[in-house]
Protein backbone atom coordinates (compact mmCIF):
# COMPACT_ATOMS: atom_id res chain seq x y z
CA UNK A 1 0.00 0.00 0.00
CA UNK A 2 1.28 3.30 -0.88
CA UNK A 3 0.60 5.15 2.72
CA UNK A 4 2.85 7.67 4.03
CA UNK A 5 0.86 9.31 6.93
CA UNK A 6 -0.44 7.98 10.22
CA UNK A 7 1.37 4.87 10.36
CA UNK A 8 1.83 3.74 13.94
CA UNK A 9 2.74 0.22 12.79
CA UNK A 10 5.09 0.23 9.72
CA UNK A 11 5.74 -3.57 9.98
CA UNK A 12 1.79 -3.98 9.99
CA UNK A 13 0.82 -1.18 8.06
CA UNK A 14 3.12 -1.43 5.36
CA UNK A 15 6.03 -4.12 5.35
CA UNK A 16 4.03 -7.08 6.01
CA UNK A 17 1.13 -6.24 3.35
CA UNK A 18 3.91 -5.44 0.64
CA UNK A 19 6.14 -8.37 1.46
CA UNK A 20 3.44 -10.99 1.99
CA UNK A 21 1.40 -9.82 -0.63
CA UNK A 22 4.33 -10.11 -3.55
CA UNK A 23 5.15 -12.92 -2.39
CA UNK A 24 1.95 -14.88 -2.15
CA UNK A 25 1.19 -13.98 -5.50
CA UNK A 26 4.24 -14.74 -7.46
CA UNK A 27 4.37 -18.27 -5.42
CA UNK A 28 0.51 -18.89 -6.60
CA UNK A 29 1.66 -17.48 -10.07
CA UNK A 30 4.96 -20.77 -10.02
CA UNK A 31 2.24 -22.93 -9.07
CA UNK A 32 -0.16 -22.37 -12.03
CA UNK A 33 2.63 -22.72 -14.07
CA UNK A 34 3.38 -19.22 -15.29
CA UNK A 35 6.69 -18.68 -16.90
CA UNK A 36 7.26 -15.05 -16.23
CA UNK A 37 5.99 -12.34 -13.61
CA UNK A 38 6.48 -8.36 -13.91
CA UNK A 39 6.37 -6.89 -10.64
CA UNK A 40 5.76 -3.04 -9.87
CA UNK A 41 8.35 -2.01 -7.23
CA UNK A 42 9.55 1.71 -6.88
CA UNK A 43 12.06 3.76 -7.13
CA UNK A 44 11.69 3.80 -3.52
CA UNK A 45 13.54 0.69 -3.54
CA UNK A 46 16.73 2.07 -5.72
CA UNK A 47 16.88 4.92 -3.97
CA UNK A 48 16.00 6.07 -0.18
CA UNK A 49 17.87 9.49 -0.13
CA UNK A 50 19.75 11.15 -2.37
CA UNK A 51 22.81 11.54 -0.11
CA UNK A 52 23.08 7.75 -0.46
CA UNK A 53 25.23 8.09 -4.04
CA UNK A 54 26.72 10.79 -5.75
CA UNK A 55 25.44 11.30 -8.76
CA UNK A 56 22.77 9.20 -10.99
CA UNK A 57 20.79 6.32 -9.48
CA UNK A 58 19.93 3.19 -11.66
CA UNK A 59 18.58 -0.60 -11.52
CA UNK A 60 22.06 -1.23 -10.03
CA UNK A 61 21.22 0.49 -7.01
CA UNK A 62 19.60 -0.63 -3.97
CA UNK A 63 18.10 1.83 -1.25
CA UNK A 64 20.43 1.44 1.93
CA UNK A 65 19.34 4.25 4.02
CA UNK A 66 15.84 3.58 4.90
CA UNK A 67 14.96 1.57 8.14
CA UNK A 68 12.43 0.19 10.15
CA UNK A 69 13.05 3.11 12.51
CA UNK A 70 12.46 5.84 10.76
CA UNK A 71 9.72 8.49 11.35
CA UNK A 72 9.03 8.96 7.53
CA UNK A 73 6.24 7.83 6.29
CA UNK A 74 7.28 7.93 2.41
CA UNK A 75 11.11 6.68 3.88
CA UNK A 76 9.00 3.84 5.82
CA UNK A 77 7.32 3.47 2.55
CA UNK A 78 10.38 3.27 0.91
CA UNK A 79 11.50 0.06 2.70
CA UNK A 80 8.17 -1.71 2.23
CA UNK A 81 9.19 -1.81 -1.49
CA UNK A 82 12.74 -2.20 -1.26
CA UNK A 83 12.00 -5.73 0.93
CA UNK A 84 8.80 -6.82 -1.34
CA UNK A 85 11.14 -6.56 -4.25
CA UNK A 86 14.17 -8.21 -2.91
CA UNK A 87 11.41 -11.35 -1.57
CA UNK A 88 10.20 -11.02 -5.22
CA UNK A 89 13.96 -11.71 -6.58
CA UNK A 90 14.55 -14.45 -3.57
CA UNK A 91 11.43 -16.25 -4.95
CA UNK A 92 12.61 -15.61 -8.92
CA UNK A 93 15.77 -17.54 -7.87
CA UNK A 94 14.59 -20.34 -5.74
CA UNK A 95 11.70 -21.39 -8.27
CA UNK A 96 13.29 -20.51 -11.98
CA UNK A 97 9.81 -18.12 -13.09
CA UNK A 98 11.25 -15.17 -15.31
CA UNK A 99 11.31 -12.01 -13.43
CA UNK A 100 11.43 -8.44 -14.07
CA UNK A 101 10.74 -5.54 -11.92
CA UNK A 102 8.94 -1.80 -12.93
CA UNK A 103 10.56 0.58 -10.89
CA UNK A 104 8.70 3.94 -10.90
CA UNK A 105 8.83 7.35 -9.28
CA UNK A 106 5.76 9.06 -8.32
CA UNK A 107 3.40 8.16 -10.76
CA UNK A 108 1.12 10.77 -12.13
CA UNK A 109 -1.35 10.56 -15.33
CA UNK A 110 -4.81 10.41 -16.32
CA UNK A 111 -6.54 8.12 -14.30
CA UNK A 112 -8.32 5.27 -16.33
CA UNK A 113 -10.19 3.76 -13.23
CA UNK A 114 -13.63 5.55 -11.03
CA UNK A 115 -11.56 5.36 -7.95
CA UNK A 116 -10.70 8.55 -6.55
CA UNK A 117 -8.42 7.86 -3.83
CA UNK A 118 -4.83 7.42 -3.36
CA UNK A 119 -1.50 9.12 -3.47
CA UNK A 120 -1.35 10.36 -6.87
CA UNK A 121 -4.99 11.75 -7.30
CA UNK A 122 -4.30 12.95 -4.40
CA UNK A 123 -1.56 15.26 -5.19
CA UNK A 124 -3.15 15.98 -8.19
CA UNK A 125 -6.50 17.11 -6.97
CA UNK A 126 -4.66 19.55 -4.12
CA UNK A 127 -3.17 21.38 -7.09
CA UNK A 128 -6.60 21.31 -9.41
CA UNK A 129 -8.18 22.66 -6.18
CA UNK A 130 -5.96 25.54 -5.31
CA UNK A 131 -4.14 23.93 -2.74
CA UNK A 132 -0.13 23.01 -1.84
CA UNK A 133 0.40 19.03 -2.52
CA UNK A 134 1.68 17.61 0.78
CA UNK A 135 4.44 16.49 -1.62
CA UNK A 136 7.53 18.98 -2.56
CA UNK A 137 9.61 18.82 -5.68
CA UNK A 138 9.54 14.90 -6.99
CA UNK A 139 10.95 12.87 -9.77
CA UNK A 140 7.60 11.54 -11.75
CA UNK A 141 6.40 8.51 -14.40
CA UNK A 142 3.66 9.16 -16.80
CA UNK A 143 1.56 5.92 -15.95
CA UNK A 144 1.08 5.63 -19.44
CA UNK A 145 4.98 5.44 -20.04
CA UNK A 146 5.02 2.72 -16.82
CA UNK A 147 1.84 0.62 -18.29
CA UNK A 148 3.84 0.04 -21.67
CA UNK A 149 7.01 -0.58 -19.64
CA UNK A 150 5.36 -3.76 -18.02
CA UNK A 151 3.90 -5.03 -20.98
CA UNK A 152 7.58 -4.86 -23.07
CA UNK A 153 8.99 -6.52 -19.38
CA UNK A 154 6.59 -8.85 -20.40
CA UNK A 155 7.09 -9.64 -23.80
CA UNK A 156 10.88 -8.66 -24.76
CA UNK A 157 12.62 -12.03 -23.75
CA UNK A 158 15.90 -9.99 -22.69
CA UNK A 159 13.84 -8.18 -19.83
CA UNK A 160 13.67 -11.44 -17.16
CA UNK A 161 16.09 -10.76 -14.81
CA UNK A 162 15.48 -6.73 -15.05
CA UNK A 163 15.15 -3.97 -13.33
CA UNK A 164 13.50 -0.90 -15.31
CA UNK A 165 13.54 2.28 -13.48
CA UNK A 166 11.14 4.52 -15.24
CA UNK A 167 11.40 8.00 -14.29
CA UNK A 168 12.63 12.32 -15.19
CA UNK A 169 15.77 12.88 -14.66
CA UNK A 170 15.07 14.95 -12.26
CA UNK A 171 12.62 16.44 -9.72
CA UNK A 172 10.16 18.22 -10.91
CA UNK A 173 9.29 21.79 -9.52
CA UNK A 174 5.96 21.52 -8.35
CA UNK A 175 5.15 25.19 -9.54
CA UNK A 176 6.08 23.56 -13.00
CA UNK A 177 3.34 20.85 -12.45
CA UNK A 178 0.99 23.72 -11.21
CA UNK A 179 1.68 25.68 -14.17
CA UNK A 180 1.15 22.92 -16.59
CA UNK A 181 -2.53 22.00 -14.67
CA UNK A 182 -3.46 25.28 -15.00
CA UNK A 183 -2.75 25.70 -18.59
CA UNK A 184 -5.01 22.03 -19.07
CA UNK A 185 -7.47 22.57 -16.44
CA UNK A 186 -8.11 26.55 -16.40
CA UNK A 187 -11.49 26.85 -14.43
Amino acid sequence: PFVTEGITDAKAQLIDPAVNGTSMVLRAAVRAGVQRAVITSSVGAIMGSFKEKKGAFDEDDWNTSSTINSDNGLDLYRLSKKLAERAAWDISRESGLELAAINPSFIIGPPRMARRAGESLSYMRAFLEGRAPPRGDSPVADIRDVARAHILAAEVPGAAGQRFLISTPGAIRIAEISRLLAEQFPN
